[in-house]
């Protein structure tokens, strides 16, 4: 893994005779549906747990699959659309928080303090990437999800695209903040 990385090209067509060609090489990019796989996989465990009931020795599964979702590397954490999802679920009532791997793993299942079955997630992978989103009512994520800010994309051409990265002090970060209700 240390030594992947995707490189690619951009050319830039100064008049029909004269380009500039550059070179990136950045590291590998993630897929998303091989990320929401696992998510829903650590999620599916930890929600079982969660539901368990040693009265009925069984738990639940993950109501209604992932609805929604959304990643990014540590260097963007501070993205205004991740820190609305954290303002927007801080308060909502704690299911599960978890660190294990000394720091390496985290998790937070929240649930929604309406009437709505909807619960919100967030999860750390190795310090370095954040998944956060939703899971139950598919409805009622896809409508919160719509009211987070989306990401400001600036379009190179019609098949590039970039955007700055908003890195988070640790006096901002309030991801895995969680109230927990009796």
């Amino acid at each position: 893994m240390k030594d992947s990385r995707e490189t690619f090209e951009h050319t830039y067509f100064i008049n029909p005779s004269a380009s500039i060609t550059f070179s990136f090489v950045a590291p590998p990019r993630l897929v998303p549906e091989r990320v929401k796989a696992l998510a829903w996989a650590q999620l599916h465990a930890f929600f079982y747990f969660l539901t368990y009931s040693e009265h009925h020795p069984q738990g639940s599964g993950l109501p209604g699959g992932i609805a929604w979702y959304s990643f990014t590397h540590k260097p963007d954490w501070g993205n205004p659309h991740f820190l609305a999802f954290a303002s927007l679920t801080k308060a909502w009532h704690g299911r599960i928080r978890a660190v294990a791997a000394e720091g390496y793993f985290r998790l937070a299942i929240k649930r929604d303090p309406s009437a709505i079955e909807l619960w919100s997630f967030a999860l750390e992978w190795n310090q370095n990437l954040r998944i956060v989103g939703f899971f139950g009512d598919a409805k009622a994520a896809l409508a919160i999800s719509a009211s987070l800010p989306p990401f400001e994309w600036r379009y190179l051409d019609e098949a590039t695209r970039m955007r700055e990265e908003t890195p988070l002090t640790s006096s901002e970060d309030e991801m895995f903040a969680t109230q927990f209700q009796d």
